[in-house]
């Protein structure tokens, strides 16, 4: 599990997608790696999520395609048995903790509050979604909620721009943060993958990747 999480990690962010059409999902994993950016969470509302999430399974098992917007184990469930590598939840949820160590899929728990986190890390998980962080409050908030846990890795989605990437990538907690105007559903929609492929590109040259 830890080693999943720290690929992630390691690209900075990760790009929060949708696709809606069975024929999507691949030319948009390859457009993203091709700007330097192998990974992808999709949300589990997505109309083709399941499938895409197995189709990137079995054509492209390096790339690291997990399902975000998990409520439930059963969505989890589903989203692992279709080839999820993480699970990514805007709540915190234990059962779908639980899901995880049962299953040694890694599960990204929405943690917003310290009780949260303390119940969070108590349990083991290592990173943490803090969503949404926009609307809480931003780098302050999070910084002030996860002072009292130094072994707290977070995740920040919501809220986040091209403006202010990089001021939370520069936060000590913040090791990765989910950005979706890379992979807007518009273009995923329209088909222009080569579009996607150059935001993604740009991107990973803001952080330093490309």
């Amino acid at each position: 599990m830890e080693d999943v999480l720290k690929r992630l990690e390691g690209y900075r962010a990760l790009p929060l997608v949708r696709f809606d059409r069975p024929e999507d999902p691949l030319p948009l994993a390859k457009a993203l790696d091709r700007g330097g950016l192998p990974c992808l969470a999709v949300t589990i509302r997505s109309g083709a999520c399941l499938e895409g999430l197995e189709q990137l399974r079995q054509a492209m098992p390096e790339f690291l395609a997990g399902a975000g917007d998990i409520m439930n184990t059963g969505q989890g469930r589903r989203a692992i048995a279709a080839g999820a590598r993480f699970l990514l939840s805007p709540v915190w949820e234990p059962s779908l903790v639980e899901l995880g160590q049962r299953t040694g899929v890694p599960v990204i728990p929405g943690c917003a509050t310290p009780t949260e986190i303390a119940r969070a890390v108590g349990t083991g998980c290592s990173l943490l979604n803090f969503f949404p962080a926009g609307a809480l409050g931003g780098i302050p908030v999070l910084e002030a909620v996860s002072g009292p846990f130094d072994q707290a890795r977070f995740l920040v989605t919501n809220g986040v721009d091209r403006g202010n990437l990089l001021s939370y990538l520069a936060s000590p907690k913040v090791t990765l943060c989910g950005v979706k105007w890379t992979a807007p559903v518009e273009l995923v929609n329209s088909g222009r993958f080569d579009q996607i492929a150059r935001l993604t590109g740009e991107l990973a040259g803001l952080m330093g990747n490309g």
